[in-house]
This record gives C-alpha cells, structure tokens and sequence, in this order.
C-alpha cells in the first residue's frame, strides 16, 4: 500500500501496487512496481523500491512449493499472535513442508493435544506473516528459527540436540 501525500479533492488517501520482489537483504526487499499508478505520480511501472515485511498487504505466489502444508499453532492462529519460533523437520508426506509455526511459549501438553495444531497451506501462512519466507526459503530440516523484534526478521538458532537433558526443552509440534 503506497500512502499518497497531500491527496487533493476525489483522491484515495492510498494506492494498491504490485511490486515484484526481485531480491532480500537484511529482513527489507528490492522490488520492481509490476502495474501503472493511477493517482500516485511518483513512481511507475519497473522502477526499484525498498520495502518492508510490513508494507506487504497480499503475495501472489504460484510455486508449488507453496501448497504445501505448514503446522501451526491454534493459539497463534486463532488470537492472531505472530509466530516467534519456527522449525523444521522432516516431511511426514509429500504434502508436509516439514515446517511448524508456533507462539513459542507452548508446553508439551498443549503441542500434544492435535486440537492445538492446524494444518495450513505455505501459501497461506507467507500471505499472513510474509517475513517467514525469508526462513522458509533457507530453512534446512532440523533447523529452528527465533523472531527478532527489533528487526522483524528471524535468526537461525543453534539445533538442540536431543540428549537426555535437552528432550525436555525440545520444541515438536508434530
């Protein structure tokens, strides 16, 4: 969404642009504006922008990849709570991305009880949260993620290995 600055008389307060994100640095996105203007004068059809996560209203995404399934916290669903650990195992199926988004305070009762996951198309998920594609682009499996929210992005952290000490703190939505 592009604000317009100092709308005159029967002009919108904003304008809905397509922008083709053609590259990624540090969380901000280059992107070239994909449709002409009508009441923004200021850029036009191919010119680069910078942008946020959080100017991203809709992605239009026609990979694959991106049908598939995603587990998700209902609690981060649900009372629209952004997701601040994410991780990645192996796919269960050809549908399962293997990733897991999660509030990350839940406990093992509450990741246990099926009624507290939902499964939701990839697609889906990057059209609410559309900082997560950085991850889900470079995320291995067995790799887990933190959000940064001073950056609105998320860091790799160290994979826990799953020894006797640390299988109590070992996050597993599936």
């Amino acid at each position: 969404m592009f604000e317009v600055v100092d709308p005159v008389e029967d002009m919108p307060g904003a304008e809905r642009m397509w922008v083709q994100a053609v590259s990624v640095n540090d969380g901000r996105y280059i992107g070239r504006v994909d449709n002409a203007p009508h009441a923004i004068s200021t850029i036009k059809v191919d010119d680069d922008i910078e942008f946020g996560p959080e100017h991203v209203i809709s992605v239009l995404d026609d990979d694959p990849r991106h049908a598939l399934k995603v587990w998700v916290s209902r609690r981060s669903h649900v009372e629209d709570l952004r997701p601040q650990f994410v991780s990645r195992d192996e796919s269960l199926n050809a549908t399962d991305s293997g990733w897991c988004v999660m509030v990350g305070d839940e406990t093992q009762e509450e990741t246990d009880n099926p009624a507290n996951v939902l499964v939701q198309p990839m697609g889906f998920v990057l059209d609410r949260w559309p900082e997560l594609a950085p991850v889900f682009s470079t995320g291995t499996v067995q790799s887990e993620w933190k959000r940064n929210e001073a950056s609105n992005s998320y860091v790799r952290v160290p994979t826990r290995t799953h020894s006797s000490a640390a299988v109590g703190e070992a996050r597993n939505c599936r």
